[in-house]
């Protein structure tokens, strides 16, 4: 029986989808690869990618223009709505995180084996050191 894709292998990449979601922003491949650091001919070819992906253009390429297809206004919503929700996710995991309580020291190999051995961490393991009296 052959093995069916996910629906999430069959979604567009998340790259793919910032770079729709700002040349839609902007109308302009041009002005969307200045936001994402692309040059107009990456974004471009990402939007043709996008659009071979989805089997129908997204946007009418006109002269010095672009005008976003009936197709493309449904992806807009769509990419924002989820680009919006992502970024909310990640600021509040982020600000979770920042107020989180500290970890635990990490625990070396040495304080390992002297805790298995039934030791004190420090006793009976040599540092170089002169031993203290107790």
């Amino acid at each position: 029986m052959p093995k069916q894709d996910s629906p999430a292998r069959r979604l567009p990449t998340l790259d793919l989808l910032k770079g729709f979601d700002a040349a839609a922003r902007h109308l302009s491949f041009t002005l969307a690869g200045e936001e994402l650091f692309l040059t107009q001919s990456a974004l471009s070819r990402q939007m043709q990618t996008l659009e071979e992906q989805l089997g129908v253009p997204l946007f009418e390429r006109r002269h010095r223009a672009l005008r976003l297809t009936e197709a493309g206004q449904v992806l807009q919503l769509a990419a924002k709505t989820v680009l919006d929700e992502l970024t909310h996710a990640v600021a509040k995991i982020r600000r979770e995180r920042s107020v989180a309580p500290p970890r635990a020291a990490r625990c070396t190999a040495a304080v390992w084996r002297a805790l298995a051995a039934g030791l004190q961490p420090g006793a009976g393991i040599r540092s170089g050191a002169p031993a203290q009296a107790t």
